[in-house]
């Protein structure tokens, strides 16, 4: 993973209403250098940790389910991007058809990526931030 922390490692937010998804999408990410800031289980908890942070603190990489109780992952992409327009956002979901992928992508969303490629996201993470 790229330098991207004060101590060389990618920040991010984990946002998931399943345990076990935000724990293997931790496990992935820490292996591969990542460091998790923290973890929500739905949006509203989701914004409340991701502004707690200050800006220079705040995670580089989202990685937001759409699904949840409450608030979707769009709708909070849409709060987050709205506050912090350079804020990398990226949807991560087993549902993701072309209208939620067209409607993320208007938001600007930086990628959506399938829970099935769960073992891709470090380096899909990696070039994202490269790119940003």
């Amino acid at each position: 993973m790229s330098d991207m922390g004060d101590d060389g490692t990618m920040t991010v937010l984990i946002v998931d209403d399943e345990e076990i998804i935000r724990e293997l999408a931790r496990h992935v990410l820490e292996r591969a250098g990542a460091t998790v800031l923290d973890e929500a289980e739905n949006g509203v908890v989701a914004l409340e940790r991701y502004r707690r942070h200050d800006p220079p603190k705040r995670p580089k990489v989202v990685l937001l389910d759409n699904r949840m109780p409450g608030p979707s992952g769009l709708e909070v992409a849409a709060e987050m991007l709205g506050e912090h327009p350079t804020q990398i956002v990226v949807l991560f979901s087993a549902h993701l058809d072309q209208r939620i992928r067209a409607e993320a992508r208007g938001l600007g969303v930086s990628a959506c990526v399938s829970k099935n490629d769960v073992t891709k996201l470090p380096g899909i993470l990696d070039d994202l931030v490269a790119a940003s």
